[in-house]
C-alpha cells in the first residue's frame, strides 16, 4: 500500500508543477502581448526547468506503476486511491490550457524573431557599408590610407 501512496504523492507533485507551469505560461502570454520580450526568455527557461523535473517524476511514476501492475490485486487496490485519477485529470487540463495559450502566443514570438533577424541583417549591412565607404572617403580626401597610431612613451 505504501507504493500506491507513493504513486499518489508523485502525481500530486506533478499536479503542483503543472499549476506552476500554467501560471508561467499565462505570464508569458502577458509579456508577449505587452511586447516585453526580454522577460519572455526567462519565462521559457523557467518552464524548461519544470519540464525537466516533470520528466523525472514521470520516469519514477512509470517504474513504480509497472511494478504495481504486475501484482494480481492491482485493479482492486488502485481503486482505493481515487485522488490519483483526479490529479491526473487536473494535470492533463493544466497542460491542455498551457498548450492553447502557446498556440496564441507562438505567432507573436515568430513575428518578433523575424524582426530581430531583419535588424541584425540591417546592422551588419550598415556596418559593412560604413566601414567600406569611410575608408574610401578618407583615402580620396588625403590621397592615402588613413590610420591612427598611438605611441605610448614610458
Amino acid at each position: 500500500m505504501k507504493d500506491y501512496q507513493s504513486l499518489v504523492d508523485i502525481t500530486l507533485n506533478k499536479l503542483k508543477l503543472s499549476i506552476e507551469f500554467l501560471e508561467i505560461t499565462k505570464d508569458l502570454k502577458n509579456k508577449a502581448n505587452e511586447e516585453i520580450f526580454e522577460d519572455v526568455d526567462a519565462k521559457l527557461d523557467e518552464r524548461q526547468e519544470i519540464i525537466q523535473i516533470i520528466q523525472l517524476l514521470d520516469s519514477e511514476f512509470l517504474t513504480l506503476f509497472e511494478k504495481l501492475k504486475q501484482e494480481e490485486d492491482f485493479e482492486k487496490n488502485i481503486v482505493n486511491y481515487p485522488k490519483l485519477s483526479d490529479y491526473i485529470t487536473h494535470i492533463k487540463d493544466n497542460f491542455r490550457q498551457a498548450y492553447e495559450i502557446d498556440q496564441l502566443i507562438l505567432p507573436i514570438l515568430e513575428i518578433e524573431l523575424e524582426n530581430v533577424k531583419k535588424n541584425i541583417k540591417k546592422s551588419r549591412n550598415e556596418a559593412i557599408v560604413s566601414e567600406k565607404y569611410a575608408q574610401e572617403s578618407i583615402k580620396k580626401m588625403t590621397g592615402a590610407s588613413f590610420g591612427i597610431f598611438i605611441d605610448e612613451m614610458k
